[in-house]
């Protein structure tokens, strides 16, 4: 209410009788208010009022001044200790005693790939109608875009990453081979790379720009080799097909130690004449992963994944030895030449496009595998495959390894002398039970040598029994060979011979090699986990310790990461 209104409710009559002098000075005139008296208690009345007033409003400023001065984040993001009641939580009634949530389970079961991935060089070969392929529809960008963004996850795990961005088919030409490319293709082949450089810059610079908190993401694209031309073979002018001349090693490796992603195209540059070539994608990829060494060289496959079935037991078989791999190539017809780095019978015609990708990539593995490359991977670019391949124990696409177990046989009758070689110090320190010549030349076809320049380096035993078990003993390594991962290398070729002859559990006796055992995998087990029929030849009076491990492919697998 503001003084008018007060003054002049305070003013006028009141309807109950309120007194008010008045007086007429004519019959016609309104009456005249006599003021004297109710002036006097107005401004009584106006001074108390102005009092109070002015002493609420003073306090009220003093306490919007003291919010004011608690106006900070932490007060108004801040919870009063008396608002806070500490009690135990109630038991869950939707999870299990001892059970843990999904999500901690598969992190700890990564755990293992991410320590070994890191700092470690994986070079992808990508399609470029993948890359490009996301100009077309919203589908095949969203597979792009989500494939980017795994890939930026595994730079974020520590992995140094290379790009490699294969050239398509021209005119009916099919990508994976060799063909002549004329001035006007070669123009569009530049149009190409460059668009696709570009693709993969802004998706995955968006990917890399997530994790601001880690230092480098910057995405380098050069040509980081330089080119030769093809030439003139049998008669025909290849003009603008070139080869891979170089790879500058230094150049990639110094962008890598700095956290940065680097992007190859497959159209490159002589340094002599600053001629232009298009070079196979496929030859380039492994180019560069041979030459920096790489833990990984993966392949894109944009037509879905290609599964490899065992004809007889009708399994997926998800890894393959190099030696396996290059027959299966070799068989269809698809051998890479070692010194051109392009196949040497022209491309497969498996009928399927897929297919046909497939049997390239796998003749390509074999290829960067035989320079020093340790895996190669094919995967699907959906669904977070390229994750799951690489960090699960399971997979999601097909791997092929090195041949880590060169070197590596079943004895012959000739080895007996050097096997006792071995056994014998063990055997007189009572680390393992006593074996004559004649023993183990009886037993000959249950024992595996590793070998180097005829000497046997290490010697192991596998014993077959029921229900799908066997027994690894006698595992021995050469004195001077220790610490060098030949125990490893032995016990896991062993256990991937045990999973080929059917077995899924294998075990050991140690009386002193306990530790060792429990470090790879094993756990320890009682007498009663035995096959019968061992159990009935269990020497009681050594209490050897018992110890079992499941094994998978896989489960081999990510054991050989450890030591290869």
């Amino acid at each position: 209410m503001n003084r008018n209104s007060w003054y002049r409710q305070k003013s006028l009559p009141r309807q109950n009788g309120d007194s008010a002098s008045f007086s007429k000075k004519s019959s016609g005139e309104p009456p005249v208010f006599e003021l004297s008296v109710l002036k006097e208690e107005h401004t009584e009345w106006n001074s108390k009022e102005i009092v109070e007033r002015s002493s609420l409003e003073s306090s009220r400023k003093k306490q919007l001044e003291k919010e004011n001065d608690n106006d900070d984040t932490s007060s108004i993001l801040s919870i009063s200790p008396k608002s806070i009641i500490i009690e135990a939580a109630p038991p869950s009634s939707d999870k299990a005693s001892g059970e843990v949530f999904p999500f901690v389970k598969h992190f700890r079961g990564s755990a293992h790939y991410i320590a070994n991935h890191r700092d470690s060089i994986a070079v992808y070969h990508l399609p470029v109608c993948f890359v490009m392929s996301s100009t077309a529809s919203s589908s095949a960008t969203s597979s792009l875009v989500e494939f980017m963004d795994d890939v930026a996850l595994t730079w974020v795990l520590g992995m140094k990453i290379v790009l490699v961005v294969g050239s398509d088919s021209i005119k009916g030409n099919p990508s994976g081979t060799h063909h002549p490319i004329s001035t006007e293709d070669l123009h569009s082949l530049e149009s190409i790379a460059g668009r696709a450089r570009f693709e993969i810059e802004r998706h995955l610079g968006r990917a890399l720009r997530l994790h601001r908190e880690k230092e480098g993401g910057n995405i380098i694209s050069g040509n980081f080799y330089s080119a030769q031309p093809f030439g003139v073979r049998n008669g025909v002018d290849y003009n603008h097909f070139g080869l891979v001349r170089k790879v500058f090693n230094r150049e990639i490796t110094g962008h890598l130690s700095r956290n940065d992603v680097v992007v190859l195209t497959s159209v490159g540059s002589s340094p002599s004449s600053g001629d232009v070539y298009s070079v196979n994608g496929w030859s380039l990829s492994s180019a560069v992963a041979g030459s920096l060494k790489a833990s990984k060289i993966v392949y894109v496959s944009p037509h879905g994944q290609v599964i490899l079935r065992h004809k007889v037991t009708s399994k997926i078989i998800q890894s393959l030895r190099l030696n396996d791999a290059r027959a299966l190539a070799a068989s269809h017809g698809c051998l890479v030449s070692p010194t051109t780095g392009l196949l040497t019978n022209g491309i497969p015609l498996a009928g399927d496009a897929g297919i046909t990708e497939a049997l390239l990539q796998i003749s390509y593995a074999t290829h960067a595998l035989s320079s020093d490359v340790k895996r190669a991977h094919i995967i699907s670019p959906k669904d977070g495959s390229i994750l799951q391949e690489l960090y699960t124990r399971d997979g999601a696409g097909t791997m092929i390894a090195g041949n880590v177990y060169d070197g590596m046989r079943r004895a012959k009758y000739h080895d007996v002398p050097g096997i006792l070689r071995l056994v014998e110090p063990h055997a007189r320190a009572g680390i393992l039970k006593e074996r004559t010549p004649s023993q183990i030349e009886a037993g000959i076809k249950s024992y595996y040598v590793y070998t180097r320049d005829s000497l046997i380096l290490a010697v192991g035993q596998l014993e077959r029994f029921e229900n799908a078990r066997m027994e690894i003993g006698c595992l021995v390594v050469a004195k001077d060979y220790r610490s060098q991962g030949k125990g490893d290398a032995m016990l896991s070729f062993l256990e991937r011979v045990s999973l080929r002859a059917g077995a899924r559990v294998v075990f050991v006796l140690s009386t002193q090699s306990m530790d060792w055992f429990l470090e790879r995998n094993y756990e320890e087990a009682g007498v009663e986990m035995l096959p019968h029929s061992r159990r009935s030849s269990y020497d009681y009076t050594r209490k050897s310790k018992i110890y079992r491990k499941e094994i998978t492919e896989r489960g081999l697998d990510a054991t050989e990461l450890t030591w290869t």
